[in-house]
């Protein structure tokens, strides 16, 4: 037990910038890109846009979403 912490509530791995089509841009925190793509997938099954990050390499990367699935 010792040494282990409770996640910080701020403390957020990566910022997902959120394209849904006929929308506006925005932008989301989260820990994961599974995470991201569930949250959005849960309210609207069908979701269809873009994410993009940029990795824990610096690279950026972009995530192409139909109908719910990654492309």
């Amino acid at each position: 037990m010792w040494g282990l912490r409770a996640p910080q509530k701020g403390n957020m791995k990566y910022k997902f910038k959120i394209t849904e089509e006929g929308k506006p841009e925005e932008e989301k925190e989260g820990m994961s890109f599974k995470k991201i793509l569930k949250s959005l997938v849960s309210t609207n099954p069908k979701w269809t846009g873009f994410l993009r990050y940029t990795n824990k390499k610096g690279r950026p990367v972009t995530h192409d979403i139909l109908n719910g699935k990654k492309i």
